[in-house]
């Protein structure tokens, strides 16, 4: 089945696919492979959890990109990107800009709290 997860900086409650049965109101922590996430220059609707973010650095490390944001609650969440070959490349440029920032429910996962 799915869940939804009221989480800050997220309008909508984070919705991920689990076969765990969670209780209604029960603390979880969700997770999401920093490879799994995605990030876009404008809303993508087919993404199931999606915000809006402030990109507030943009590290080259090697193999991959790290990419400090804002979330709307305030909170700086790391994200952590792959390059890929003909995929979304991360510009140096785009700090202190918004970008969206998501993923699918299959790609989550649930630990029970």
């Amino acid at each position: 089945g799915q869940v939804g997860v009221n989480v800050p900086g997220f309008a909508s409650p984070i919705r991920v696919d689990t076969r765990q049965a969670v209780d209604k109101g029960k603390p979880v922590t969700v997770m999401v492979r920093p490879e799994r996430m995605v990030w876009r220059t404008a809303m993508d609707p087919s993404l199931d959890n999606i915000t809006e973010v402030v990109v507030h650095k943009v590290s080259f490390l090697g193999m991959y990109t790290q990419i400090v944001v804002e979330l709307p609650d305030e909170s700086l969440s790391i994200l952590h990107w792959i390059e890929k070959e003909g995929g979304d490349h991360v510009s140096p440029d785009w700090v202190g800009q918004r970008i969206y920032v998501g993923w699918n429910s299959q790609v989550g996962q649930i630990l029970l709290d």
